[in-house]
């Protein structure tokens, strides 16, 4: 075979062994260069091995990151370029195919590029930033990229040329969490307590006008930008879960300190839901302010919901002290404390005002810590949710796991009471946005004590969790404070 190994770069091979044309005036090399093979006697002569290019239909993609110092989405005279954000370019495949660094001025470019459609991906934010509001304005002054994501939408390229792929990124002024006090002593207890997603929070100023509206992400934070220096406070919404069914009240409130400043508990007051009065200050981030949510009583009176774990299997059993209009319980099942599945169901007993109890066996349970919870379902399809149990599994990959100090200046010690890598383990750290940081695999065999640096970073809320093959442990919520 003969293979052809230099073309320039904005040529391709083109269709080998053509039906419309015979092996004399065809191109026999494939989109490598190369031909089939072909089988010479002595003394053959064989002049019709041929190599046709042709030029490939070449695009660009590109442009410009900036620092949104406002925080509206759109590109303004006085602001300036982001250097040094990297710009990841991926194929219809979802496969990456380059990457670049923003220059001085903030600018990228892609070209060369063979006519396909591509997305592009921002990432390597400084510290305290975000990807700003996207496509608030025309597409030559707007931010092109997911706010949570970083990525845009797909972009179709041949011969055209699109100069107008931007991001803007913005600092984040004022960010939180809320979670579930699963024992209402209102201080987030890791291991116990569960981050709270679709929770409503908005920002006032001290006038009592509205400034702006999120929700919580999957990890209960939440975060405004593009605020102007004065006096706010915050209200969250008497909340629900991302069913829309679960309902919450305020837990109580400064059970570390009374100022907004003090991780680890609830900032808010327990009728109204809503923080002091705060001061904000330009260029200044303030992610402590957190929101502890305890669960409204059900209507079906329940006595109690245990479990016990034997070996591999949990029994799960559960009374009521009266029931109305109960058709059934679904049982949900959690291995994260996040998504939770069907696991199994069980009738009702309609109207009664006499304990009944009732049991349930999970068989083969793989995880270390379990969540369940229970949806009574009434006969005309209304439904609520029960308190989440947590059960621990005793199976023999049992874990515990101990994180200190906490708040940490530079090394943090995850350690574990048992064999924590049995199995192989990662280690992922998380910012609040639940931005991966850093993550750090560990081998079958290591010891049981982890030590992660985080000298480097700035102060400021993070979360790790443990990664046992497809298992993850709940985040642990970890306070960065380089303050003695």
């Amino acid at each position: 075979y003969v293979e052809f190994s230099t073309t320039p770069n904005d040529v391709i091979f083109t269709t080998q062994n053509s039906p419309t044309g015979d092996d004399t005036d065809d191109s026999d090399a494939n989109t490598n260069g190369v031909t089939d093979p072909v089988t010479l006697s002595t003394g053959d002569i064989n002049l019709d091995l041929d190599g046709g290019v042709t030029a490939e239909p070449l695009g660009s993609l590109g442009n410009y990151v900036w620092f949104d110092t406002d925080g509206d989405g759109i590109q303004d005279s006085d602001e300036i370029g982001a250097a040094g954000i990297l710009v990841e370019i991926y194929d219809s495949n979802d496969d990456l195919v380059g990457s670049a660094f923003t220059d001085a001025n903030g600018y990228y470019l892609f070209d060369l590029l063979p006519a396909d459609d591509y997305m592009l991906e921002f990432s390597n934010l400084p510290m305290d930033y975000t990807i700003t509001i996207q496509d608030n304005t025309s597409d030559i002054n707007d931010s092109d990229a997911d706010r949570i994501l970083g990525t845009t939408t797909s972009y179709s390229v041949d011969e055209s040329h699109n100069r107008n792929v931007d991001a803007g990124i913005t600092l984040i002024n004022i960010c939180g969490t809320a979670w579930e006090d699963a024992n209402t002593n209102g201080l987030f207890d890791n291991g116990t307590d569960i981050l709270l997603e679709g929770v409503t929070v908005r920002l006032y100023s001290n006038g009592g006008t509205l400034v702006g509206t999120t929700t919580t992400l999957a990890f209960g934070t939440f975060l405004f930008t593009g605020l102007t220096p004065g006096d706010y406070y915050i209200v969250f919404d008497e909340s629900t879960n991302t069913a829309g069914t679960t309902f919450f009240s305020a837990t109580h409130q400064n059970q570390v300190g009374p100022t907004l400043t003090d991780a680890g508990d609830s900032d808010v007051d327990p009728t109204s839901r809503t923080t002091p009065t705060f001061t904000y200050s330009t260029g200044s981030t303030d992610c402590d302010i957190s929101a502890g949510f305890s669960r409204v009583p059900l209507p079906v009176e329940m006595l109690y919901f245990k479990g016990q774990a034997n070996e591999c299997d949990i029994t799960l059993e559960w009374a009521t002290a009266t029931e109305e209009n109960n058709s059934h319980f679904i049982i949900e099942y959690s291995s994260d404390g996040n998504e939770y599945k069907m696991i199994g169901s069980i009738a009702g007993n309609g109207n009664s005002s006499e304990v009944i109890e009732y049991h349930f066996i999970h068989e083969n349970v793989r995880s270390e810590m379990n969540y369940y919870r229970l949806k009574q379902v009434d006969f005309d399809g209304a439904y609520e949710y029960s308190d989440i149990l947590i059960v621990k599994s005793d199976c023999e990959f049992t874990k515990g796991i101990q994180i200190y100090p906490n708040p940490v200046r530079n090394i943090l010690s995850i350690e574990s009471t048992e064999s924590l890598f049995a199995v192989d383990t990662e280690i992922i750290l998380t910012d609040v946005l639940g931005r991966i940081i850093q993550i750090q695999p560990i081998s079958e065999g290591q010891e049981s004590m982890i030590h992660l640096d985080m000298s480097s970073y700035t102060n400021g809320i993070y979360f790790i969790q443990v990664k046992y093959g497809k298992v993850h442990s709940k985040p642990f919520k970890v306070i960065k404070n380089d303050m003695k």
